[in-house]
């Protein structure tokens, strides 16, 4: 799985105020840094969406396409039986690698892909009960989604996905998981 460090690049003045917080701590040695993992989920739930209204119109309506192509893309996920094709049509070629290299079983063609990491991580979670798609950053937009596991659990699976343009069409180019957590329904 990818780390938290390419996330950080979105991160809020707050956040890297907590994250800076423990690395003082260490007295300016080099060390692990521990932060509580409560408080970070806390930092990371209350990371503001980006402001549209403050992006110029070309922005907007770039953003736009680009919610649109996720939507899109995530509709075909959901619709179609063949979840690989759909995800190698609509990922660039450093994605594709990217998938590639996440893929842990035997593959007898040598070209297996964890396409199943757009929607969950590795066990299937249940219905859909929600997908909410938020830009953060330009080109770059958290997908929340809630699958009900029945038993009263609930399952969250949270990624962020950066979007690029490839030619005429546009491409998921980058995933990192956010979250990946069961809980028991309130």
């Amino acid at each position: 799985m990818k780390q938290r460090v390419s996330f950080c690049k979105f991160l809020s003045a707050s956040l890297l105020t907590l994250l800076c917080a423990a690395a003082c701590t260490s007295g300016g040695k080099t060390q692990d840094v521990t932060v509580d993992e409560a408080q970070l989920d806390s930092a990371l739930e209350a990371e503001a969406v980006l402001k549209v209204d403050e992006l110029s119109p070309e922005q907007q309506q770039q953003m736009a396409d680009e919610k649109a192509f996720l939507e899109q893309f995530y509709q075909q996920l959901d619709e179609d039986e063949d979840m690989e094709t759909v995800v190698r049509q609509n990922v660039s070629a450093n994605c594709l690698d990217w998938l590639k290299a996440m893929y842990d079983y035997d593959c007898e063609s040598g070209d297996c892909i964890a396409f199943w990491l757009f929607t969950y991580n590795m066990t299937d979670p249940g219905s859909l009960k929600e997908r909410v798609i938020e830009p953060v950053a330009e080109h770059t937009f958290k997908v929340l989604m809630t699958y009900d596991c029945g038993n009263g659990e609930l399952y969250d699976y949270w990624l962020q996905l950066e979007v690029v343009k490839d030619g005429d069409a546009y491409k998921v180019n980058d995933v990192d998981e956010l979250k990946n957590e069961s809980y028991t329904n309130p």
